[in-house]
Order: C-alpha cells, then structure tokens, then sequence
C-alpha cells in the first residue's frame, strides 16, 4: 500500500510513520504539492556464505603446468607475491 504524506508530516510523526514502513507501507512524500521522494522499507540482502578453509580445498584448480593446487593454496600464493 503507497501512502501520501507531506516532509513535515515525515518530521512531525516519523516514529509513527517509521512503525508504518517497517510493515510494509510505502510512502510519498511531498514538498509543496510536488513529490519529492519515495519511502520504503529496508529489504536486507540474504548472508552471504562463509566459505571455509575445508570449502575451498575441496575445489581444485588446473594450472597450465598440469599442476593441480586447491583453492585455498591459490589464494595463498597470490596473497604472498
């Protein structure tokens, strides 16, 4: 649901309004009869995984050389140089 409110509604009754977005209503808030922005509520990005040292020695990668190295001993080696 898109609510429209004005910046000193916004200033006035932010913490109402804040309760509002984070159930999930979105705003428009405008300035002098013109919309000026629209509010909505943060959607947080899923975690990234956490990749282990385990996890990253079960991939293993073939240089030019035929030599099979894992990933965490590549990860190494350009970490060093």
């Amino acid at each position: 649901m898109i609510k429209a409110i004005t910046s000193k509604e916004l200033r006035t009754n932010f913490p109402k309004i804040k309760k509002m977005a984070l159930k999930g209503t979105d705003f428009i808030v405008y300035y002098r009869s013109k919309p000026i922005l629209e509010l909505k509520a943060h959607q947080p990005s899923p975690q990234k995984q956490q990749l282990t040292l385990a996890d990253l020695r079960a991939h293993t990668i073939h240089s030019k050389n035929k030599k099979t190295i894992d990933a965490a001993e590549l990860i190494r080696k350009e970490r060093d140089e």
